[in-house]
């Protein structure tokens, strides 16, 4: 296929693509818009072929096929999507729950998550004409509300038991795309707020003190890791007043809540996707400990949002954070093992 050749508009056949290599040969079938979304030019260099006839740009029409050579649409897929005619994509306004992986076209998605018992809105584009279902209704019901937007039909799904499900659109048995859907327990994805269990894994990592210390940073500190001013004790008698006389440990716990508050905020302004009670509880713990800012620019939150992650990768992505003056200090390694425990196995 030339480079300049971009979209070639067909009706009712069905094509071989093979690559220059004569690999990856597949049959694509042609919907009743006709289109065949061309190939972005220098990525790849494909064969058209029908009836083992080469497709051209001087013998297009001559094969009898209705239609012509147009521009490149806004939405073009690239080679390695083959016959991906239509792509599921994060609908505008649409809160987190999305894994977007830009393959099919840009925005795509390749995985999204619905509350059990509750009902979250995904677009399918070019899928004119096509039949979507789920392959596992005991999970995912097949009774799904649609409504166009544009050139986007909107299915809104509904979780009805926790579980996998493929959302596939196609024609007969035929699947041309498909999109996992996974429906997550409702306390999972709704978890915003910091648990008791989560305030009392914190506090056993900061150690109750009762009168004014220096952390390990150098920063006057007191009850939970409560910082009352940057620089050593000392430096700051304003700031240091209201607990010369000490904290007994139920102030501790208040200053504690009103601090972890700010870092849920935090979290769950940083974080794109659905996040259970065990997950939000380290993150906030690891924000609380390394501040808020350390936090949002981590690779921890960048790997937690691309919503491909392992227990592995969550686990060295606390472990970088194990640094204090240039040392690494052994409780900032207890600390980071425990929150990563925590995130991934639910181990408070």
């Amino acid at each position: 296929m030339a480079a300049d050749l971009r979209d070639l508009h067909l009706r009712n056949v069905d094509l071989l693509l093979l690559s220059a290599t004569r690999r990856a040969v597949r049959t694509c079938p042609i919907d009743g818009r006709g289109t065949v979304p061309g190939m972005r030019s220098g990525r790849a260099n494909w064969d058209l072929r029908q009836a083992g006839r080469r497709v051209s740009r001087s013998s297009a029409l001559s094969l009898g096929w209705e239609g012509a050579l147009t521009p490149a649409p806004s939405r073009v897929l690239n080679h390695q999507q083959g016959c991906n005619m239509a792509h599921f994509q994060k609908p505008s306004g649409a809160g987190p729950g999305y894994d977007v992986d830009g393959k099919a076209a840009p925005g795509s998605v390749w995985r999204m998550q619905v509350p059990e018992g509750s009902s979250r809105p995904i677009a399918l584009w070019g899928g004119d004409g096509l039949t979507v279902r789920s392959n596992n209704p005991a999970v995912l019901p097949n009774s799904f509300s649609e409504r166009a937007s544009g050139d986007l039909r909107i299915l809104n799904l509904t979780g009805a038991a926790v579980g996998t499900s493929m959302l596939e659109a196609g024609r007969g048995n035929r699947v041309w795309i498909s999109l996992q859907v996974q429906v997550v327990a409702a306390q999972a994805a709704a978890a915003r707020s910091l648990s008791q269990a989560g305030v009392n894994f914190i506090a056993r990592h900061e150690a109750f003190r009762a009168q004014l210390y220096d952390d390990a940073a150098g920063h006057a500190t007191v009850g939970y890791g409560h910082l009352v001013h940057r620089g050593r004790v000392g430096t700051n008698a304003a700031a240091e007043a209201p607990y010369t006389r000490g904290l007994t440990q139920q102030d501790a716990t208040r200053l504690l809540q009103q601090d972890a508050a700010t870092h849920v905020t935090a979290v769950n302004a940083a974080v794109r996707v659905p996040l259970s009670q065990n997950q939000l509880d380290a993150l906030v713990s690891f924000s609380f400990n390394v501040g808020a800012g350390a936090m949002r620019g981590s690779g921890l939150v960048r790997v937690i949002n691309g919503g491909q992650f392992t227990a592995q990768q969550i686990q060295v992505e606390f472990s970088r954070w194990v640094h204090a003056d240039g040392r690494v200090l052994q409780g900032l390694v207890n600390r980071r093992r425990d929150e990563a425990n925590l995130f991934s196995h639910g181990q408070y």
